[in-house]
């Protein structure tokens, strides 16, 4: 996936979308995929080598708790077309703490539950700083902002959104 479409807009609050259980089978599997693993990545949007980096960098720098979704933008259509409830869905189908983080069609989110600093910030910092260079040098650059956001004992914050690109829902 080229970034140039890649819209950043990220959400700082899960709880925008009342009712938010069902989802469909691009959100069950992403579900599933983040039980075991802090990066699912579905239909090769990022190679089995970017995903496996990304984990190691989350391991490495301890950013986590934190679930990524990488997914194609029929996953949009199994949430009437927004990516903020997507974050939702994983946050309220996984009920774990930490921060979630959504690619999927040409938008990338961000979202954090109390207590994790910096979410949307960090992930607009990332975007910014590598969106031509793809969705793996983005996430890996959030992931290591995010750690050094913890490290340093950043306090939680709520930020409104932030829609990059002019576009996105």
């Amino acid at each position: 996936m080229r970034p140039r479409g890649l819209v950043l807009a990220c959400c700082c609050f899960f709880f925008a979308f009342p009712g938010v259980a069902h989802a469909g089978p691009v959100l069950d599997g992403a579900v599933d995929c983040l039980q075991t693993r802090p990066v699912c990545a579905q239909d090769g949007l990022l190679s089995r080598s970017q995903t496996a980096a990304i984990e190691r960098e989350i391991e490495r720098t301890g950013a986590g708790p934190l679930f990524v979704a990488v997914l194609p933008a029929s996953a949009l259509d199994e949430v009437g077309g927004s990516p903020s409830r997507i974050l939702t869905i994983l946050h309220h189908r996984l009920g774990k703490r930490g921060t979630y983080a959504v690619v999927v069609g040409p938008s990338f989110r961000a979202a954090a539950t109390r207590g994790f600093p910096h979410a949307v910030p960090l992930a607009e910092a990332a975007f910014d700083a590598h969106s031509g260079e793809g969705v793996s040098a983005v996430l890996r650059d959030f992931v290591r902002r995010l750690a050094d956001a913890r490290a340093s004992g950043g306090a939680a914050t709520a930020y409104a959104p932030v829609d990059r690109g002019g576009g996105g829902g």
